[in-house]
């Protein structure tokens, strides 16, 4: 998504801003801009969507409409799907831009009274509930954008806990995806590439928020996924060889991976390597 669609889409959310957090593809596109991030020297992967996560304790204004003003920035709901409804907000000349909303799934997503629970409403927006987004909500930095004639702030996921959460849902995903979100995985080590043990320092205030399973999920997608040359890392260079001149080899990913996620998140690399004795 364009800065100028980020732009409307924050300004119309504004009343919820220091709640909602912008996670996905378009968060790390504004990693750069973080206080110990860097230009990484090529073009990150592009995206028309933008995720904005939601607690489930979302307080929103009683007189205050977010659909409606969504609406008057230009964006509107748009319902897909035939056995479970998927709600998008597309921008109606943003050629493909869009806002999707997520929110934690707590349990097994079914109610006591055996009713599916898998979708958070506020002010007239849908938000699907998924599993391992609280993680994404954890400590969020705030980032400012100025345009001609305004000024926004808004939240961004922790580069640590975005990074996390890649590594939690890898397993799951399809060999294309896996493939992408280590190349998403590799970028954000190349943004960060000057203060990883400054940044490292601070996964102490991530690990509360996952439980055992999510800190087991990591250290094996690390083993499994990131630090030899594999299907998932070679998927990954031949999406980087698609967009940049330069791009890493399989080899090259994996060595980058091995060597830096352990300095990045080294309570829950430290933890796989504990197991292993």
């Amino acid at each position: 998504m364009s800065e100028a669609a980020l732009h409307r889409a924050m300004r119309a959310l504004a009343e919820v801003s220091d709640q909602l957090v912008l996670v996905g593809g378009t968060a790390q596109r504004l990693f750069p801009m973080h206080p110990l991030g860097r230009d990484p020297g090529f073009d990150l992967l592009s995206t028309e969507d933008v995720d904005l996560a939601a607690p489930l304790a979302i307080r929103v204004p009683a007189e205050t409409d977010l659909l409606e003003r969504l609406r008057e920035a230009g964006f509107e709901a748009k319902v897909s799907g035939a056995d479970r409804a998927k709600w998008t907000y597309p921008l109606r000349d943003g050629d493909g831009a869009y806002l999707e909303f997520i929110a934690p799934r707590v349990g097994s997503g079914i109610k006591r009274n055996e009713q599916p629970d898998l979708v958070l409403r506020f002010s007239g927006i849908h938000a699907e509930k998924l599993p391992n987004v609280h993680a994404l909500l954890h400590r969020p930095w705030e980032v400012e954008l100025e345009s001609a004639d305004t000024r926004i702030r808004f939240q961004v996921v922790n580069p640590i806990t975005y990074i996390a959460q890649k590594l939690i849902t890898m397993q799951g995903r399809p060999p294309l995806k896996r493939g992408k979100d280590l190349l998403y995985v590799f970028d954000t080590l190349a943004i960060f590439g000057d203060h990883l043990d400054i940044l490292g320092e601070q996964e102490s205030v991530l690990l509360p928020a996952l439980n055992k399973k999510q800190r087991r999920s990591v250290a094996k997608a690390f083993k499994e996924h990131c630090t030899q040359d594999g299907p998932t890392t070679r998927t990954a260079a031949a999406i980087a060889s698609e967009q940049r001149p330069s791009p890493p080899t399989s080899p090259q990913i994996a060595t980058a991976c091995t060597r830096f996620l352990p300095r990045l998140l080294p309570g829950l690399l430290g933890e796989a390597t504990n197991d292993e004795r």
